[in-house]
């Protein structure tokens, strides 16, 4: 399974200044493309690393019923950004034993 790795903002800026040496007469929808096609990548690391942090080791209260949840595993999925980036996304998934409701990736 491919995950991405945070680039460095500079590889970020570099790209984007590659592209624009490469599309001097570029439009301003095609500029705004291109940034928001390198962005895309980092912006999808930034949101795995941070759902990653926010998975807690703490049962969470369930969003269904407000009980206690249980840990019931672990998984890994792929989710898409709002912006087409790819974020993958790993840890513990919950039950409610009382409702029988999942929570997975963290919310």
């Amino acid at each position: 399974m491919s995950r991405a790795r945070k680039p460095d903002p500079a590889t970020v800026d570099a790209g984007l200044a590659a592209w624009m040496d490469a599309h001097p007469e570029a439009t301003l929808r095609e500029i705004e493309h291109a940034v928001d096609q390198q962005l895309s990548t980092y912006r999808a690391a930034l949101i795995a690393e941070a759902a990653q942090q926010a998975g807690s080791l703490e049962p969470p209260d369930c969003p269904t019923c407000g009980g206690v949840m249980h840990r019931d595993g672990k998984r890994a999925i792929r989710q898409l950004t709002a912006h087409q980036g790819e974020v993958w996304l790993e840890g513990q998934t919950w039950r409610c034993p009382a409702c029988g409701a999942g929570l997975f990736p963290p919310q």
